[in-house]
């Protein structure tokens, strides 16, 4: 986690957010679950074949907070039996636009290529 003392100069609502999105950034899982839901709306079952390694249970934990944090939401079908279903709130678009961003920013910044520092 994040050490919040980081933070200290932000108002409470922006460290707050601030350590959430660090928090997502440095998860194992985070990344890779919301860079699958930008494709749309998925169920379970097909976002753990998605996601390549991803237990059962690290799944569902990683939905949890994802979901806790207001960037996916999770949608029951009324059917039976009732199926789960995920996608990207605006807010985890907004999420998965700043992840594209540092991707973009490692592959110009990889040694050999556009090396600047």
């Amino acid at each position: 986690m994040v050490d919040e003392q980081i933070f200290t100069a932000l108002p409470s609502p922006a460290r707050g957010n601030a350590t959430m999105v660090f928090h997502h950034l440095s998860a194992k899982w985070s990344i890779p679950v919301v860079v699958t839901l930008r494709s749309g709306t998925h169920r379970f079952n097909g976002l753990r074949r998605s996601v390549c390694g991803i237990s059962h249970r690290l799944l569902a934990v990683t939905l949890r907070e994802l979901e806790h944090d207001g960037l996916i939401v999770r949608h029951v079908t009324d059917s039976i039996p009732p199926g789960v279903e995920y996608s990207l709130t605006a807010l985890g678009t907004a999420f998965e636009g700043m992840v594209q961003a540092v991707i973009g920013w490692a592959h110009a910044h990889t040694p050999g290529e556009h090396r600047t520092f």
